[in-house]
């Protein structure tokens, strides 16, 4: 028999910490991007182009970056929750 204790609490604090890091995180890389964007039109030849395959690069790294933390998240919403709808359901038991 498997035996576990969770704090779902602490789950769904966690879940909206990591939203609120992602938040940020979205922002300065929104606040880089048009950085580098701008930049981008600074210069033209084939240091550019490897320039702008390089963005492209931390673009898509950037993206899977988000959209890892928000799957982190939305796992971490839903456990929490479950957990803690769980705990009441078994608690609704012993007080008829």
């Amino acid at each position: 028999m498997t035996s576990f204790r969770v704090d779902s609490e602490a789950v769904l604090n966690a879940h909206g910490a990591i939203q609120n890091t992602m938040s940020r995180i979205e922002s300065e890389a929104a606040s880089l991007k048009s950085q580098l964007v701008a930049l981008q039109g600074a210069w033209s030849g084939q240091a550019a182009m490897a320039f702008q395959s390089v963005v492209g690069d931390w673009t898509a790294t950037q993206l899977r970056v988000e959209q890892s933390l928000g799957a982190i998240a939305q796992a971490l919403g839903q456990a929490g929750r479950q957990y803690a709808d769980v705990e009441l359901a078994n608690a609704r038991m012993f007080t008829g």
